[in-house]
């Protein structure tokens, strides 16, 4: 089952930001030439629909995209979808190693045995 979360339409976007304003007018004038560094990426790699996203709910704060997320995401979507022969294939759409996709499956074989192991083993007591 997916949890895409879904993107709500433009008409049912609040008016409002965290600010108690939106930047939405934004879109309505040329702003390529007035941004710099950050700001200008997003606007050429995401769209004016982010960039006014970004600046009603995140205006003046750093962020940090990380890719430790989408390492998550990368090794969930292995182990749901590694049929044993698509290693290749997982590869380029993930734009990993073929090693990273083993280590994944390793992961998960060396959790399972664990778990078999310790429903397995008795529990000693220290008598006293």
């Amino acid at each position: 089952m997916s949890r895409v979360r879904e993107k709500p339409d433009q008409k049912d976007r609040q008016e409002t930001s965290a600010r108690g304003r939106s930047c939405k007018w934004l879109e309505e004038i040329e702003i390529e030439d007035l941004l710099d560094g950050d700001m200008k990426l997003v606007y050429k790699y995401c769209g004016i629909e982010t960039l006014v996203s970004l600046f009603d709910y995140f205006c003046s704060m750093s962020i940090y995209v990380s890719g430790k997320d989408l390492n998550k995401a990368r090794k969930r979507y292995i182990r749901q979808h590694f049929t044993g022969n698509n290693v290749k294939s997982l590869c380029v759409k993930l734009g990993v190693s073929e090693r990273f996709i083993y280590d994944v499956l390793e992961e998960k074989q060396t959790a399972r045995c664990s778990v078999k192991i310790d429903r397995v083993s008795p529990k000693v007591t220290k008598e006293e």
